[in-house]
């Protein structure tokens, strides 16, 4: 969904919910084979509140699981918030794929403590390429992606 920083309400609450460009679709792919969740530092909301936001442009129901800075304790650039994430999903962090915006928070903190990442960057043609790591600029690439570096993880991958 699209973030807006100047808003301080819940994002349940605010007059417009926009989805990103084609990310329903690809949640209704992924979901069929994938387990999925969403990884949020959206301290004034909980678990339900962005379910509720969700609810509203129709994706909540590809979602399994709800993390958020707040129940967590930490966020998402601090490695523990990940190393919480892989327990409670009873997941080795190699069997999960993290996509998100932030290069630092979605993409450098989850691969150190394991985790492989979809560096999501619609802003730029910049490309960034690791070890655990690649680079999509649009939505639609990660089914792609997800399926090859599930290929190593005997499909146990959660994306």
């Amino acid at each position: 969904m699209h973030d807006d920083s100047t808003k301080e309400s819940p994002m349940y609450q605010w007059e417009i919910v926009r989805e990103v460009e084609c990310a329903r679709n690809v949640l209704n792919e992924l979901s069929r084979l994938y387990e999925l969740s969403v990884a949020t530092n959206a301290e004034q909301s909980n678990e339900q509140m962005v379910l509720k936001a969700l609810n509203r442009v129709e994706m909540d129901k590809h979602i399994q699981r709800v993390f958020t800075s707040r129940a967590v304790g930490k966020k998402k650039n601090e490695r523990e918030f990940w190393i919480s994430v892989s327990n409670q999903l009873e997941a080795k962090a190699e069997e999960i794929l993290v996509v998100g915006d932030s290069f630092q928070s979605d993409v450098m903190t989850p691969t150190s403590a394991g985790m492989q990442a979809l560096w999501y960057n619609s802003r730029s043609g910049e490309k960034k390429e690791g070890m655990r790591y690649r680079t999509i600029h649009n939505l639609s690439e990660i089914t792609n992606e997800a399926e090859q570096i599930s290929a190593g993880n005997a499909d146990k991958l959660r994306a």
